[in-house]
């Protein structure tokens, strides 16, 4: 049983909220989130609270209890509360400035950056390098309000910055990204008795060409921009002897 998942959400004072079909929509002092509604979860909105159960013993109903339940609950701090993220500006010379809907920001560039500040969010810019963000956070109740509606007001026609508020316990405003890249790599050799290797060709021999070039190559080009230490992961199987093939992988 969810221990989150079984309490039921509150409906504070002067907010209203309505099931409609498959849609669940909450409108308070800050607006209006709507979610839509798993078919694994049954909702219902009765005495001022909104329960969330599941629809089945499955497996997969229970994995989604607790969360339905938690994007309810911030359907509601968002129309009432709002959520508030404080970015930290890190870099020599970065700057940023709130100026009315527009979002000022000097990131080393030989030209300042201007970001519309989007209707419903609420930009500050307490010092030069501290920047608060509020709104109603539409990702936070899995609505419709953020991708998608940046998507259907044109804003990724051309987009040259974004700024991802992301709760990593890192705040600040950087250049660069996150991610992870996986690769896999497979060389192969050719049979040779063991006291006549020059006959055949060593598939280990190939991986360690592999791996220097990682370190001549791309290593050198990422420490031109930050320290990087890679991380291996090698694997070698001789079978029959001489014959070798080894993978490669690297995160």
């Amino acid at each position: 049983m969810s221990r989150i998942g079984k309490r039921p959400v509150a409906i504070p004072s002067g907010v209203t909220a309505n099931i409609d079909g498959e849609t669940l929509s909450v409108k308070g002092p800050k607006g209006t989130l709507t979610m839509g509604l798993s078919d694994l979860v049954e909702y219902k909105l009765e005495n001022d609270e909104i329960s969330v159960t599941p629809a089945n013993d499955t497996r997969q109903a229970r994995n989604h209890w607790g969360m339905q339940r938690t994007l309810v609950s911030n359907l509601v701090e968002g129309v009432t509360e709002g959520f508030t993220k404080v970015l930290e500006i890190n870099g020599v010379g970065y700057r940023a400035q709130a100026q009315g809907k527009k979002l000022k920001l000097q990131l080393g560039y030989s030209h300042d950056v201007d970001l519309d500040v989007p209707e419903g969010i609420e930009v500050k810019t307490p010092d030069q390098t501290t920047v608060e963000i509020s709104g109603t956070a539409d990702e936070e109740s899995g609505g419709y309000g953020g991708v998608a509606y940046l998507a259907e007001k044109g804003h990724f026609e051309r987009v040259d910055h974004v700024i991802i508020p992301e709760p990593l316990n890192v705040d600040r405003i950087c250049l660069g990204h996150r991610g992870g890249w996986w690769a896999e790599i497979e060389t192969k050799g050719e049979i040779a008795h063991g006291s006549m290797p020059f006959l055949g060709d060593c598939a280990v021999r190939h991986m360690g060409a592999v791996l220097a070039a990682f370190e001549e190559r791309l290593a050198t080009a990422n420490e031109k921009r930050v320290p990087w230490r890679p991380s291996y992961g090698l694997v070698t199987t001789i079978s029959p002897p001489g014959f070798g093939w080894a993978r490669r992988g690297r995160r």
